[in-house]
């Protein structure tokens, strides 16, 4: 199997501990190829065409694990320096918001979900099987008003119920949606932060990404699941 991952800093390698997905890559000896091409801080732009480039530049690819980001993470390109940057709106972590910065709130949504939707066409019109996920608790409860929404293959994504199980303050992953319909969503569709902070003891660093060993833990006992 030749396995490509993309996403943000919570697949990325880092300096002295293996991301989930290397420690997938050792751990799996039918995964004879691997390539990540995760990006700390990327934008969702930025996922969805690393990948579709990756699988039209690679020669043969069998499985893709995507691992979405912050709805709000903006990316761009300077063409002529090839370098990609991101970056978040100043009002990210703001509690009240103005009607022009809600409308940008939902502009963010659909473009995130016009690159999950893109990159799942791709890849089911090769003939790629993949695997979609957050790095944390994401806005699917705002999708859901786009029609655009019914096109998702939600049995491509991992998204853990952890209904009374949460074990940081909701504080940290406060979304931005109002409604019942937002409430009852919420309680289910988390990621990979959420399944850490459940389920690995003192598997956050202080700036909330997962620690060396939750890598290897969700490795083994998540993403190990969706390639066998």
């Amino acid at each position: 199997m030749d396995l490509l991952v993309g996403g943000d800093s919570f697949s990325l390698h880092g300096e002295f501990d293996y991301s989930w997905s290397r420690h997938l890559e050792e751990n799996n000896p039918h995964i004879k190829n691997y390539k990540n091409v995760a990006l700390g801080n990327a934008g969702n732009l930025y996922i969805s065409r690393s990948v579709i480039d990756s699988v039209i530049t690679m020669k043969n690819v069998d499985f893709v694990i995507c691992g979405w980001s912050l709805e709000l993470r903006g990316s761009g390109s300077d063409a002529r320096k090839n370098v990609w940057w991101n970056d978040l709106p100043s009002y990210e972590t703001a509690e009240m918001y103005t009607d022009i910065e809600m409308l940008e709130l939902k502009q963010h949504n659909f473009r995130t979900l016009e690159n999950i939707i893109r990159t799942q066409w791709f890849l089911e019109s090769k003939g790629i099987d993949y695997k979609f996920f957050f790095a944390w608790k994401n806005n699917f409860s705002s999708y859901v008003e786009f029609p655009l929404f019914n096109e998702l293959n939600l049995d491509k994504f991992w998204y853990p119920d952890l209904r009374g199980q949460m074990a940081l303050p909701q504080k940290h992953y406060q979304r931005f949606s109002k409604g019942e319909n937002y409430k009852q969503l919420n309680k289910k569709w988390n990621g990979m932060l959420e399944w850490v902070a459940c389920n690995v003891e003192d598997g956050l660093d202080q700036g909330y990404h997962p620690t060396g060993e939750a890598h290897k833990k969700f490795a083994l006992e998540v993403a190990s699941k969706w390639i066998s």
